[in-house]
């Protein structure tokens, strides 16, 4: 298809992520802007590394493959590591149901899968917006990146354990804030764009084990209001559908491997 007249919006649906028709054509061109990796992160850092997993978020991305053609896809960024100068995005590829390793010097255009604009600065909106690493470093100098250092892994599996009904619905959006406001109680973030996030979470079944293998290692207080908050949303609907059944046992076994029953934590 001809990148540059897109004629289509992403839907959600039972079986993943599809494309549906629109009637005109968003006012943007391809312009793609890839600012130097050092303006970014100014500390030096090895060739190889790691620097954020279990992210869960989905967007729109047109770039070049490894067979050079310009493909159009809807993604869920799973980890970005940085590597040689580039930044490789481990994702989730919905169009073609396969995970691929998506290298930023190769991407044309991100962009948001709800509006279809353009994502202007895709370096700042990968490591800032969707990593949640500050810009200079310092969690406690940038807002959404002290929120995402708290909850970034329990939003991931929330929001999977919302969407394994196939429906994501506003009762369990605000159950999901209100979490972030009882982890983060010290922190005045911008509602809003804590929202905005969570509405871009579509994570994989990768991003939920990874999340769930870090989250169980908390505190039992938090492990605790987390569960509480689980709980709530696979109830919210008044049905406990088979999938969330599945997965609240799964994260029963985790946590009992490692030692902690449901009646330590004041639950049954």
């Amino acid at each position: 298809m001809a990148v540059d007249t897109p004629d289509f919006v992403p839907v959600e649906n039972e079986g993943g992520w599809v494309k549906k028709e629109i009637p005109s054509e968003p006012e943007y061109k391809i312009q793609p802007v890839i600012p130097k990796l050092e303006d970014i992160l100014p500390e030096p850092v090895s060739a190889d590394e790691t620097l954020a997993t279990a992210l869960s978020v989905a967007i729109g991305v047109i770039y070049w493959d490894e067979q050079n053609l310009l493909v159009d896809r809807i993604i869920t960024v799973r980890r970005i590591f940085r590597r040689k100068g580039d930044l490789l995005i481990d994702a989730f590829c919905h169009d073609i149901m396969l995970p691929r390793l998506i290298a930023l010097s190769r991407v044309v255009r991100l962009y948001n899968m709800r509006s279809l604009r353009p994502i202007e600065n895709p370096t700042d909106f990968l490591l800032h917006h969707i990593a949640g690493l500050p810009p200079d470093k310092k969690p406690k100098d940038n807002i959404f990146a002290s929120v995402m250092s708290v909850v970034r892994y329990d939003l991931a599996i929330l929001a999977f354990a919302a969407r394994s009904d196939f429906e994501k619905n506003d009762i369990e959006n605000q159950l999901i804030l209100k979490y972030v406001y009882e982890r983060c109680p010290a922190i005045a973030f911008d509602e809003a764009e804590v929202l905005d996030y969570i509405a871009m979470l579509v994570p994989d079944e990768q991003s939920f084990y990874e999340a769930v293998e870090i989250m169980v290692q908390e505190p039992q207080d938090v492990i605790l209001l987390f569960m509480q908050t689980f709980v709530k949303m696979i109830l919210s609907d008044g049905v406990i559908h088979e999938n969330e059944r599945e997965l609240l046992a799964e994260l029963v076994y985790v946590l009992r491997l490692q030692g902690i029953e449901l009646n330590m934590l004041g639950l049954k």
